[in-house]
């Protein structure tokens, strides 16, 4: 009877690898995710006021008066990265908590079953090493040094995009 149900729960414990190795590859999804945004935003202002300062001042139609549609532009696609890096954000905070859940759960049915099989054979059971406690550990980064990396990239978007709005109308007003 033990060993049935020491049966059922290592299923169980495989369903529960099974789920959070789909979760692990989520978060490197997400991961990757956010490092593309980040760079696909860096290259779209790079572009943006590269081609912007190759026009020469006299031929090109956007004057100081018009530096208001600049900046909406500029504010518009900020606004869009921002949006996605923020989402992929959340994603990946909550398939990290899904991932921990999961974690926990691994933990619970390790220690069951351990002490149904103490309860069974005492005399012959080994130390068991329990690996998910080792390799479920959620990835490179702490939770903390994950919200930090994520807003230091947020306040960059920011500063390069204030610093951008100045050389651009530093180029249209001065030029």
């Amino acid at each position: 009877m033990a060993a049935e149900l020491i049966e059922e729960m290592q299923k169980v414990l495989e369903e529960l690898n099974a789920m959070a190795d789909t979760q692990k590859g989520r978060v490197e999804n997400y991961e990757t995710s956010l490092q593309n945004i980040a760079i696909a935003f860096l290259v779209w202002l790079r572009l943006f006021f590269f081609s912007l300062s190759q026009t020469s001042p006299n031929s090109s139609l956007l004057h100081c008066k018009h530096w208001w549609l600049l900046f909406a532009l500029t504010c518009f696609s900020a606004f869009l990265y921002i949006l996605l890096f923020i989402h992929n954000s959340l994603m990946l905070s909550r398939t990290e908590r899904q991932l921990h859940v999961i974690s926990r759960q691994q933990i619970q049915l390790h220690q069951q079953i351990w002490m149904l099989r103490l309860q069974e054979l005492p005399q012959m059971i080994e130390p068991i090493i329990m690996d998910h406690i080792i390799n479920g550990e959620m990835g490179r980064t702490s939770t903390f040094e994950r919200k930090l990396y994520i807003n230091c990239i947020l306040c960059g978007f920011i500063g390069i995009v204030a610093l951008e709005l100045y050389a651009s109308r530093s180029l249209l007003c001065n030029a």
